[in-house]
């Protein structure tokens, strides 16, 4: 409403967020190409795939591409565990098997026993990853 009651001072208003956005973007875009996607990290997307008894390779290699995506958006170079778990979470609820009247979505406690933190993959730059808390979204 406030768009079309003057769009010169909307636009004006949101001018710097969407420059910093666009910013962000660009950078992410230069970064994807060089995120390393480590055998680690590879495996523990093939463990969650399986947790969640997703059928074929599909799900793996869009649950793959998501995490180095979402690693660059980050500005890192490497994925790490928190990847992975936005990755599942954007990737897989729609391709896992379930019958007609179950709930939408992944069990957060599944994909938690999934991801464990004793592999590789969940150790950053700094370490062992911190435990996300629960946002309640999807």
């Amino acid at each position: 409403m406030a768009y079309d009651a003057d769009p010169t001072t909307f636009a004006a208003t949101y001018a710097d967020a969407e420059a910093a956005l666009r910013q962000r973007i660009a950078d992410a875009q230069a970064l994807v190409g060089s995120v390393r996607l480590t055998d680690a990290a590879l495996l523990k997307i093939a463990e969650v795939c399986a947790a969640f008894d997703v059928d074929g390779l599909r799900a793996d290699i869009v649950t793959a591409r998501t995490a180095v995506a979402h690693a660059a958006w980050a500005g890192r170079s490497q994925v790490i565990l928190d990847d992975i778990r936005v990755a599942a979470t954007l990737a897989l609820p729609h391709r896992r098997r379930r019958k007609p009247f179950d709930a939408p979505g992944l069990d957060e406690d599944l994909l938690d026993q999934a991801l464990g933190d004793d592999e590789p993959a969940s150790r950053g730059p700094d370490g062992p990853r911190a435990r996300r808390p629960r946002s309640g979204r999807p």
